[in-house]
């Protein structure tokens, strides 16, 4: 479970990271 939420974390900084 805790995997899978640092995945989706890594996944919406790297979108955030993008949009900046």
């Amino acid at each position: 479970m805790f995997l899978l939420f640092s995945i989706l974390c890594r996944f919406a900084i790297s979108l955030i990271v993008r949009a900046l």
